[in-house]
């Protein structure tokens, strides 16, 4: 559902250049999209329409945000990993009531999944909500790796050294 929504939404940032909305998709995208292409579970198998509609907006949303990355040079900052955490837990707050009245589980909050699953391994209801909280905030941590690498990258190649300009000045 998150995938669905943000499939939806990415066109925000690139109609207005919302930098702020891009932090939030880039770390939903990163961190929760990313996750379901490695590990995938369509909604039937090839060649189904479920099967083309799980690629096409997995790899679509990751594709769109690589390409707002490189083309309009928007990069989130460290920060963004929190406010992402904040809108995260406004959007499952959000998603209880819904998943109480339609008797679903969105997110698995209201239990675990009928199949074995990693959440088996975090406890009963509620604990693992809270351990899947914490690994959320890890992989939002590891989703910005890469910009944090990018960003020291440019530094390093954007820096003069003190002494050839020193150097360069008496000449």
């Amino acid at each position: 559902m998150l995938s669905s929504n943000l499939f939806f939404s990415n066109d925000i940032p690139f109609i207005s250049f919302s930098v702020s909305h891009l932090k939030i998709v880039y770390f939903f995208v990163l961190a929760g999209t990313l996750q379901a292409i490695i590990t995938p579970d369509p909604d039937g198998g090839f060649p189904s329409y479920g099967f083309f509609k799980y690629w096409f907006v997995h790899c679509g949303l990751v594709l769109v945000v690589i390409h707002h990355l490189l083309a309009f040079d928007l990069y989130p900052q460290a920060r963004g990993i929190l406010r992402t955490f904040v809108w995260l837990n406004i959007y499952i707050l959000c998603l209880i009531p819904i998943s109480l009245w339609l008797g679903s589980n969105y997110f698995y909050m209201m239990n675990k999944p009928i199949n074995p699953s990693l959440l088996d391994y975090f406890g009963p209801w509620p604990i693992y909500i809270l351990v899947s909280e914490c690994l959320a905030m890890g992989f939002f941590a590891v989703a910005y790796l890469p910009i944090f690498w990018t960003r020291k990258l440019r530094t390093k190649m954007a820096t003069i050294d003190p002494l050839e300009t020193r150097n360069l000045n008496r000449e």
